[in-house]
Formats: C-alpha cells, sequence, structure tokens
C-alpha cells in the first residue's frame, strides 16, 4: 500500500503528462488560425503545467507525511506560487511577446482542464 506522499507524487505525474499531452495537442489544432496561437497556447499550457509542477513539488516534499499544519502550509504555498508563475507567464505572453491571448487563454484552460480529469479520474 503507498502513503500519502507516494500517491500524490504519482498523481501529480500523471497529471504533468496529461497536461502535456493536451497542450501539444492544443497547440497542434490552433496552427490552422496561425502560429502565433499555436505559441501562445504552448506558453499559457506549459506555464499551467509549471505551476502544477512547482505546486507538488513543494506540497509533497520530504519522505514522511507531515503533520497537518505544515502539509497545509505547503499545500498553500504551492497553490500561490503556480498562480504567481502563471500570471507572471500570462504578463509577458501578453506585453512582452505580443501574443494572442485567446491563444494564451487556450493553452491555460486546456491544461487546467486536463489536472481536472486526471484529479478526479480514479
Amino acid at each position: 500500500m503507498f502513503n500519502s506522499v507516494t500517491h500524490g507524487r504519482q498523481q501529480a505525474r500523471k497529471v504533468l503528462v496529461v497536461q502535456a499531452v493536451a497542450v501539444v495537442v492544443s497547440a497542434l489544432a490552433l496552427l490552422i488560425a496561425s502560429p502565433a496561437h499555436a505559441l501562445a497556447a504552448v506558453v499559457g499550457g506549459s506555464a499551467m503545467a509549471a505551476g502544477s509542477w512547482l505546486s507538488a513539488r513543494l506540497a509533497f516534499a520530504g519522505t514522511t507525511p507531515a503533520g497537518a499544519d505544515t502539509a497545509l502550509g505547503r499545500l498553500l504555498a504551492g497553490i500561490a506560487l503556480k498562480w504567481l508563475l502563471l500570471i507572471a507567464a500570462l504578463l509577458l505572453g501578453v506585453a512582452v511577446w505580443r501574443l494572442p491571448p485567446p491563444g494564451l487563454a487556450c493553452g491555460v484552460i486546456v491544461a487546467l482542464l486536463a489536472q481536472i480529469v486526471v484529479t478526479f479520474r480514479r
């Protein structure tokens, strides 16, 4: 039987793989619109996937299950860092790299939906 840390790490790996595949598929579909839209989807989806990785890395740090206060603190810190990373990537994508916002939003939404599907699937 797995402990909660091992199971959490495995679940995080599944989420990252599915997010990556979903983002690549959406980027290929957006090539129909334009290469800029496809690149924007990759940037948005990659930011969400990187945030998921960072959040999981922080939440499941250590080899044994942590106390409730430590676990909750790690989880909240990971979620905050995830969203800060995503906001920074979106701002860079729109303001600096001039990527189309619909493409960025598509990448983020696809990666987020992939995360939700994998998380609630048994």
